[in-house]
């Protein structure tokens, strides 16, 4: 098994530049996508991956407004997906944590993380199976599987 600081430092190389770069062009591209000024100003992109695009916005009427035009919205976002096809929207209101995936609401331990390994915590030995958060692991799992190209 993998040391999560192994997996993490794969971030930092060129595995994942191409995949970065191209979310980042739908994000400068988002009101070309949706061929309407107005929709784009109402409304921002939270998370896309797994064929599923997650859409914030900041009133109910212009979810309408997406919803009308989502086919069209689609096709014209997946000109810019090679390799991975946005086949549904999540659609969540401003604010509204309740649809997204919770988050941990404990506070970090005291000093760094090589500081915490140096002292012998227990908290962190520099292996995968020491992490004691569930959700973090998947993410983990998720992202060497990315940059393993599966």
């Amino acid at each position: 098994m993998d040391k999560a600081e192994e997996i993490i430092s794969g971030l930092f190389n060129g595995n994942l530049k191409n995949e970065s770069t191209r979310y980042s062009e739908i994000y400068r591209e988002w009101k070309r996508i949706l061929e309407n000024g107005r929709l784009s100003d109402h409304c921002r992109i939270v998370d896309m991956g797994s064929g599923v695009l997650t859409v914030s916005f900041d009133h109910p009427g212009w979810i309408q407004v997406f919803r009308m035009n989502q086919s069209r919205i689609l096709k014209n976002l997946n000109r810019y997906t090679v390799g991975e096809e946005i086949t549904s929207v999540r659609m969540i209101m401003k604010g509204d944590v309740s649809r997204l995936p919770p988050k941990t609401t404990e506070k970090p331990a005291a000093g760094t993380l090589a500081d915490r390994k140096e002292e012998g915590s227990g908290q962190y030995e520099g292996k995968f199976e020491s992490i004691q958060d569930d959700d973090l692991k998947k993410q983990l799992e998720n992202l060497k599987k990315k940059l393993q190209g599966k």
